[in-house]
């Protein structure tokens, strides 16, 4: 129960969070210390490129 001062804010009129989540990081480079290399997304064409 809610102590008397102690406001329980309403979550429901709060917005969504709009902004897609950061990609994680994929296999080896999970794991291990080394530096990883250059994150690989697939573009429009279906060819893997780094941003």
């Amino acid at each position: 129960m809610a102590k008397k001062g102690m406001a329980r804010p309403n979550y429901h009129d709060r917005p969504n969070n709009e902004v897609p989540p950061v990609p994680e990081l994929q296999g080896k480079a999970k794991r291990t210390k080394k530096k990883a290399g250059p994150a690989l997304y697939r573009d429009e064409n279906g060819r893997y490129r780094a941003l």
